[in-house]
């Protein structure tokens, strides 16, 4: 399958904020912290570098700094109560933890 040139979309910024937070991710046991700076989302796992998160839909984001997309999962109530990672083939499921 040839990967498809990924096209950025603008997100409101009150979108964005409601992803900021910290999710558990068990496999493997990492917690990826996600924040806003600079009205930008970005993502950073343990001790390694942040990376930015580009919207592709308003639930969809992927990186151009590492080889993955995040999908954040929204409860009845519209609250974020989790997202997916999905790199290198594998789909894994993260929750929200603060």
């Amino acid at each position: 399958e040839i990967p498809k040139e990924r096209a950025a979309i603008e997100v409101d910024l009150k979108t964005l904020e409601k992803y900021v937070g910290e999710y558990q991710v068990k496999q493997p046991n990492i917690v990826i912290k996600i924040m806003l700076e600079d009205g930008k989302l970005l993502g950073q796992v343990a001790w390694q570098s942040k990376f930015a998160l580009l919207a592709e839909s308003e639930t969809k984001f992927f990186s151009k700094d590492v080889s993955a997309t995040i999908t954040f999962e929204k409860g009845a109530d519209g609250k974020v109560t989790g997202l997916t990672l999905k790199q290198g083939g594998a789909e894994i499921p993260g929750q929200k933890i603060k």
